[in-house]
């Protein structure tokens, strides 16, 4: 191998391309950004379409089906689901993993304007929404006052919300909870009929007459004169003072029949934060930005604001996850920190010499810079996941360097000179370190290629670990002899006379000893020894189904969040005065709280139910930040159960869900519910008959909580029954009828006021006291094209009656959903107990029902993995036969790999791990791994072979030289791992499952590795030594 005599004979060449790297990565690593998770595009995608003043029923037939039956023509769909609620369609489209979501984005926006003329007038134009991590706010303020609300539109708007906008990095600022000023003209139905007008004539006038029309220009002498035709009121007294017409002889203006007030637009949604109502600002980054930089400046800009607004407004942070990002990322860097100093004690314990560990050490950060420059280049983040990668790897990367540094020292022993060793050293074990480099890299290939969630986490993991590996194997054969020929010295008397070189030396004589003996006992017990360690595996095979699995790790994010439903029909206001119940219950008990904010209705937009918050005049979001893990006794899952059991006590609750999943880490993946089942079908009945039954015999399997059903028992509904024929005798028809009963009821935008720059809507319907009941709806009088008056109640019958709050569709087909939280147990187990329910439960052919939520993102990325599980293994077999030569040697090895699942279980069994997305990731990162040490073992006995040592002598010999170089290999590694296993702040479950898998799986394959690989192989090779048989 010709690249140590390069980097040796040509040391400032060396030099100058590692002083290169290291610029590089230092400069790559200053313009990295910085983010929580690695930057996502979800593969979905979200329609809303508003239709104001509509019920659940008639969105979904008029807005919902019609744009379902237009979406399942876009390629690539995986789902379709859709909620239909009063006022509101949101559509989700599920992709496959893989497709273009941007050329998804596209034909959708395509499908939607070729639908839009089928949809009503009144719908607005359907907004098409992609998915990304990057959406969810990074930044969540409050604004309050001790004022009027009606003050802090103009100051909100125009001094806080553009203002951060206008940061760089800043995607978007969603503003929740502000009352918006409006001009409300509230009609007195009598003097409307009184003086013969309608409200479409009023509006007509208010558009003709509140208007500045230009008047172009004319020239006066030398001069050029604008005309202006001013018509716009400047107060509410012009606004009443427009005419309307005339009424026997007497002019009709607009205050002769309204009530004109200066209000504020009827509050859907109330926000709060902290025990006060307040307004909601919530800010994300855009793709690619610093979350920790954006955070920075919107800090800063916030400061120089509160100078521009008046003192009686308040803005308070209730939220900064880039906090959390940085002392995440702070814990890691600790942990990294750590594992780099196990890993310089266990180099210095096992070298002895201080240069020989510097120059091990030094491949650390330079193969760190390298990955780093590699990151940037390919548009990462450092965040969660990359700096994991980082930790990981820390211990793999002097595997290299210790092995080529150890070859070099015993040509120095030799007493060959400085530049030859190092030549000699490197090259003679460039081919070995290679090939067990690649055995490492290989396993993390096809994640590169996979798509699914493991894709979207692990593809970063992947290329991280494998630029490491790969930046490691390239110092070993450049940097490291280099060095070693420069600053490194033969062995001395003196060193070897050292206290701590004497005392160390003793220990790894008896070691060697001890393990020599053994190994020899166990080559003559070879059958004992060989059912010992198959009974062994059989037993971890065993425990398997103690373990269970889980999609991902139940983690403490510091979250919580109370979900509730009060009864259908309940306005955000009765439904508010519960949230004050359930604000004062948090109070009460959590004293380790930090901040927290509630939602109680809905948004105009539907926008909320995109970021995983649930929307609807019945429904209640609060979200709880605790303080720091290790600031406190109690886990969220305690804190979960507390308030679970204190709130359901609340009455006029109806479905209750408290769960501790932070939002983000719930759309990235799928959004679902623990327990989600969905059932569906074309008969109603049936389907709430089957979603009753379901739900009481889920209360009977242990672990499960927070049951709850979308089966909507309707909400309170005023059903106009329109007699067709009187009605067409009336000169009406149904589209007449029902826009005269909007307008009055719901009302309509009638131009626009202006003031101070700002312009308000000025909306026209009936005064409050004339819809308030159902003898009111029945006094509407409605208008003829003729101008003949007809009260409603005389061309229809009004009755109460019910209708659905929310409608739920999955692939275009009514379903209903039960769902519910895991308590106590593992999700595998939980579902296995729901098949058997699920199989007993009577139903028709035509019904479906299907377990869905985290199950279904469980099942096919387990699918993924069980292809990832055996690809690898032949990658690093095939790896192996290359470098040997041989289909025989690699086998051998192989046999290093059943005792990993050992460790993994056994691991699991202590530290209550499951088997998830996580720790599966681990165990094939550990197929590469496990077979270095065997690869080590099995060369060198192959070695001493060809240099004429019989099978037994050469096993042994073999074994024993080589069990400083494992131990030192497998320790660096296992210690490099410790950290993250041991670590206990923050997000902490996320990596210290797959650490303290990694850990147990190589611990207990490297011991029996020590045993079994020498006994396998000296059943899988000849008595005689080639060198024998040619004599």
């Amino acid at each position: 191998m010709k690249l140590p005599q390069t980097a040796v004979n040509r040391p400032y060449l060396t030099l100058m391309v590692f002083s290169a790297i290291v610029i590089l990565g230092l400069v790559s690593y200053k313009m990295l950004p910085i983010d929580i998770m690695p930057e996502v595009e979800i593969p979905q995608l979200t329609i809303i379409t508003i239709y104001p003043g509509a019920s659940a029923l008639n969105v979904e037939q008029q807005i919902t089906k019609i744009l379902e039956n237009n979406l399942g023509r876009v390629p690539g769909i995986k789902h379709i689901d859709s909620e239909s609620q009063d006022n509101v369609s949101v559509i989700h489209l599920q992709f496959d993993y893989g497709v273009n979501i941007d050329e998804a984005a596209n034909e959708t926006r395509s499908v939607i304007e070729f639908a839009k003329n089928s949809l009503p007038d009144n719908a607005q134009t359907p907004r098409v929404m992609k998915i990304s991590s990057d959406m969810f706010p990074i930044i969540i303020l409050s604004v309050s006052t001790d004022q009027p609300f009606s003050s802090l539109e103009n100051i909100v708007d125009n001094q806080i919300v553009n203002n951060l906008k206008r940061i760089p990095g800043v995607a978007n600022v969603m503003v929740l909870g502000l009352p918006h000023r409006q001009i409300h003209i509230n009609i007195s139905p009598h003097l409307l009929h009184k003086y013969n007008l309608t409200i479409d004539q009023i509006t007509t006038v208010l558009e003709a007459e509140n208007i500045t029309v230009p008047g172009g220009d004319i020239d006066i002498g030398t001069t050029n004169w604008m005309v202006s035709i001013p018509g716009e009121a400047k107060t509410l007294e012009e606004l009443a003072n427009i005419p309307l017409g005339n009424y026997l002889g007497h002019l009709v203006l607009l205050g002769d029949v309204a009530e004109l007030k200066d209000s504020l637009a009827e509050q859907t949604m109330i926000y709060r934060s902290n025990q006060n109502q307040a307004v909601g600002i919530l800010i994300s980054k855009q793709t690619g930005s610093n979350a920790v930089e954006v955070s920075r400046e919107v800090m800063e800009e916030l400061e120089n604001i509160e100078t521009l607004i008046p003192e009686t407004i308040k803005i308070g942070v209730i939220l900064n996850y880039a906090e959390n990002v940085v002392n995440t990322l702070a814990n890691l860097r600790n942990s990294l920190l750590v594992a780099f100093i196990a890993v310089t004690l266990v180099v210095l314990f096992f070298l002895r010499r201080f240069r020989a560990s510097l120059i091990i050490l030094a491949t650390i950060p330079v193969a760190i810079l390298i990955t780093f420059a590699g990151m940037f280049f390919k548009g990462y983040t450092i965040n969660i996941v990359s700096l994991m990668s980082l930790a990981v790897a820390i211990g793999m990367v002097v595997d290299n360097g210790i092995v080529v540094l150890e070859n070099i020292d015993k040509y120095r022993s030799r007493g060959v000179r400085s530049r030859e060793s190092s030549i000699y050293g490197a090259s003679e074990m460039g081919q070995a370190i290679t090939a067990s480099s690649l055995t490492t890299i290989v396993v993390f290939v096809p994640l590169i290629f996979v798509g699914g969630f493991i894709g979207i986490m692990f593809t970063q993991l992947a290329f991280v670990i494998i630029l490491t590996i790969a930046a490691s194997l390239f110092t070993a054969l450049t940097l490291t002899p280099m060095l070693t020929s420069k600053i490194l010295s033969a062995p001395s008397k003196a060193r070897k006379q050292n206290k701590f070189y004497k005392w160390s030396e003793n220990v790894f004589t008896k070691l060697d000893s001890i393990y020599s003996n053994f190994l020899s006992f166990c080559l003559h017990h070879k059958i004992i020894v060989i059912t010992s360690a198959v009974i062994l595996f059989l037993i971890s095979l065993a425990c398997i189904p103690l373990i269970g699995t889980d999609f991902i790790p139940v983690m403490d994010s510091g979250e919580v969040m109370v979900t509730f439903r009060t009864p259908p029909g309940s306005n955000s206001a009765s439904t508010f005065q519960i949230t004050q119940k359930v604000e004062r219950i948090i109070l009460e008990n959590i004293p380790e709280l930090n901040e927290y904010f509630s939602i109680t209705g809905r948004t105009q937009e539907g926008l909320l139910s995109v970021g995983g918050f649930e929307e609807g005049s019945n429904m209640s979001t609060t979200l709880i930040k605790m303080i720091p893990i290790e600031n406190r006794n109690r886990s969220t899952t305690d804190i979960c159960n507390l308030l679970r059991e204190k709130i359901r006590t609340i009455p006029n609750i109806d479905q209750l869900t408290v769960s501790s999943s932070s939002t983000l880490m719930s759309a990235l993946t799928g959004g679902g519910k623990d327990v989600e089942i969905y059932i569906s079908g074309s008969d109603l009945d049936e389907l709430n008959s089957v979603a009753l039954i379901i739900r009481e015999k889920l209360k009977e399997i242990k672990g499960i909580t927070d049951i709850g059903t979308t089966i909507d028992e309707g909400r309170p509904e005023l059903t106009v029954t329109i007699d067709r024929i009187k009605a067409a005798r009336s000169g009406l028809n149904t589209l007449l009828i029902a826009s005269q009963i909007r307008q009055a009821i719901y009302g309509q935008k009638g131009s626009t006021f202006e003031q101070g720059g700002n312009e308000y809507e000025i909306y026209i319907r009936y005064q409050r006291q004339s819809r308030q009941s159902q003898s009111d709806l029945g006094n509407i009088v409605l208008t003829n094209l003729l101008g003949e008056k007809i009260k409603l109640s005389e061309i229809a019958d009004i009755q109460p009656s019910s209708s659905p709050g929310e409608i739920i569709r999955h692939d275009q087909h009514r379903t209903i959903s039960v769902t519910a939280s895991l308590a106590g147990r593992s999700l595998g187990e939980v579902v296995s107990d729901i098949e058997n329910i699920l199989s007993e439960i009577p139903k028709s052919p035509e019904l479906e029902i299907r377990i869905a939520g985290a199950n279904e993102e469980q099942q096919e990325t387990f699918g993924d993995l069980s292809l990832l599980f055996p690809l690898s293994i032949i990658l690093v077999y095939m790896v192996m036969c290359a470098q040997f030569g041989s289909f025989r040697d690699p086998l051998v090895i192989m046999f290093s790999i059943p005792f990993t699942i050992t460790g993994v279980v056994l691991a699991m069994l202590i530290t209550g791990n499951t088997l998830n997305v996580i720790t599966a990731v681990g165990i094939i990162m550990l197929l590469g791994i496990v077979v270095n040490n065997g690869i080590v073992l099995v060369d060198y006995m192959n070695l001493l072979r060809k240099r004429g040592l019989g099978l037994y002598e050469a096993v042994v010999q073999g074994a024993r030289s080589r069990l400083r170089p494992v131990l030192m290999t497998s320790l660096t590694t296992i210690l490099g791992l410790l950290p993250l296993a041991a670590s206990r702040s923050q997000g902490y479950e996320f990596w210290s499952a797959f650490a303290s898998t990694a850990m147990g799986g190589l611990l207990i394959s490297t011991f029996v590795t020590l045993i079994i690989v020498p006994i396998i192989y000296s059943l899988f090779n000849p008595r005689k030594s080639r060198v024998e048989k040619n004599d």
